[in-house]
This record gives C-alpha cells, sequence and structure tokens, in this order.
C-alpha cells in the first residue's frame, strides 16, 4: 500500500480521530484500574489485587494528591505491602531501602532484609491538606525465578514544614509471582485520605507495552 507523507503542521490535532488499525512504536500507557479516596471518607488501605498479568512486563503506580491522617506528624508515614497472585499478602522476603531527602536538610535511610512492609512516606505532615504524589514502577511482577525489583520516589509535605522526596527501591525475594500491592498508613497514621476536595485523588495503575 502506498503512503502519503503529511507535515506535523498539516495534521489538526483538536479534531476528533477515530482509529481502526494498531497504533505501535508509541510506547503507549493502558490504564488497568483506578481507585480514587475522598478527602472526607478515608480508608484503612487501598488494596490492589488481581492487578498484575501477563499484559505487561513492566507496570507503574500512579500515587495523585494523597495523605495519611493521624494523632501526631511524628512517624505518620505510608507503607506499602505485596500481595501474591491468591491475593494473599507476603509475610516476609522483602529487602528495601528508602532515602528521605528533605529540603535544606539531611537525607536519612531507611530499609532491611525480610521485611513485609515498605516505607513510601515517613513523617507525613498529617492532615487532610497536604497532598503526597508520586510514581512506583515494577518490573517483571509475574516472574517466578529470581526476584522482582521495584523502584519509586514519592514527594510530599513533612512535619517540618518543607518539601521531601522518598526514593525507594527494593526486591522481592521470592520465586512466587506478585499479584498486587497493598497501600497503608503506617506509624502513628490511622487512614488515608484523599488531599484536596477539589481534585480526584487517586491510585492509577498503568501497564507499559
Amino acid at each position: 500500500m502506498s503512503k502519503t507523507k503529511v507535515d506535523s503542521t498539516g495534521i489538526d490535532l483538536s479534531d476528533t480521530f477515530a482509529f481502526t488499525g494498531t497504533v505501535t512504536g508509541a510506547g503507549n500507557y493502558k490504564l488497568v484500574s483506578n481507585t480514587t479516596v475522598s478527602k472526607t471518607a478515608g480508608v484503612s488501605s487501598i488494596n490492589l489485587t488481581g492487578i498484575f498479568t501477563s499484559s505487561y512486563s513492566i507496570y507503574q503506580i500512579v500515587i495523585n494528591d494523597l495523605t495519611t491522617d493521624g494523632t501526631s506528624t511524628s512517624n505518620n508515614n505510608l507503607d506499602m505491602k505485596l500481595y501474591n497472585t491468591s491475593d494473599s499478602l507476603f509475610t516476609s522476603s522483602i529487602n528495601y531501602v528508602g532515602r528521605l531527602h528533605t529540603q535544606g536538610g539531611s537525607p536519612s535511610d531507611y530499609g532491611g532484609n525480610g521485611q513485609t512492609q515498605v516505607a513510601l512516606g515517613v513523617n507525613i505532615y498529617g492532615n487532610t491538606d497536604t497532598p503526597l504524589c508520586g510514581i512506583i514502577t515494577f518490573f517483571n511482577p509475574l516472574k517466578t525465578e529470581g526476584r522482582k525489583n521495584f523502584i519509586g520516589h514519592i514527594n510530599f509535605h513533612n512535619n517540618s514544614g518543607v518539601s521531601s522526596r522518598m526514593f525507594t527501591q527494593g526486591i522481592l525475594q521470592s520465586n512466587t509471582a506478585l499479584g498486587g500491592i497493598q497501600l497503608l498508613p503506617g506509624g502513628n497514621a490511622s487512614e488515608i485520605n484523599g488531599s484536596d476536595s477539589s481534585v480526584t485523588s487517586s491510585v492509577r495503575v498503568y501497564g507499559i507495552e
């Protein structure tokens, strides 16, 4: 079939297009799930089970505008646990390290071997007006040999009133496939809330082609 070359300036991208074929080579992100959280009705955890399938080998979890609400800003954390494909939480064998970099302060390391819970944000300000946003990438979660890797970075307002970024990287030391994740309050935090009523606070899962 002959091809017609069209300059980019010759296409009106504000128009509506209907594709009947398959678009390839664009590094497509496919929405797998979208969980919303209200500012006024917090949840005890966000359970994302069955999100990892053979459709993709790389997944990204996008956290938009969440916070944790607790009785104290000290040790008011957001944590993560991992599910297997039978929707049971792993009870051990997560090796991870996280580095909290505080603007104007010194980095602090958090981590351990054989953990069940991974810190994504620590010493979060602790009310429902401070946004927490970030991305966690999982590589080959359905592998049944070797290790499953993840890496993430989360930005939030800490208890000293300055912007903080938590870098988290880890490895699941198990030959069992990874099926999903659980986000939960850690330390003194009691629930997960949306941060701002004017936006849709959410946790979205994307598969990357």
